[in-house]
């Protein structure tokens, strides 16, 4: 199973990143709920180029359902799509374990770092990495 490039943004700076992308990879900016996204990539539908997932950390939060579950689900759509660019919007993240560099959206675990694309973000953005990272999803 090969990698996959996701952007984890907090919100407002989503939207931004989306749209720069969108005029930077010269595609249309699909724009999803979570649950939405899902059920479209799993029952195949979909042929994003670049897709803007929004309110994630609600959709994995444990006041709506079974949070683990919600994360595998999300992960599933999130491989199913490899050949797409990803943003999922969130409340917020945290790198747990510096020196391993995971990053966890609402205490579950997403992905590691992507040092080469989180310095991309402020390069070629503007987007410090406190406000969005890239995470690969295997």
């Amino acid at each position: 199973m090969s990698a996959v490039p996701v952007y984890i943004c907090r919100r407002g700076r989503a939207e931004s990143l989306a749209k720069r992308l969108s005029k930077t990879l010269s595609c249309e900016l699909t724009v999803k709920k979570p649950l939405e996204f899902i059920r479209e990539v799993l029952k195949g539908k979909p042929e994003y180029r670049l897709v803007l997932v929004k309110n994630v950390s609600t959709f994995l939060n444990s006041d709506y359902g079974e949070p683990l579950e919600a994360l595998t689900w999300l992960k599933r759509a999130i491989r199913k799509l490899r050949e797409s660019t990803i943003i999922l919007e969130v409340g917020e993240f945290r790198l747990e374990l510096p020196e391993l560099t995971q990053v966890t959206v609402e205490g579950l675990p997403i992905g590691f770092r992507d040092w080469k694309g989180t310095r991309d973000l402020k390069e070629y953005y503007n987007i410090k990495p406190a406000d969005c990272i890239r995470v690969i999803v295997t």
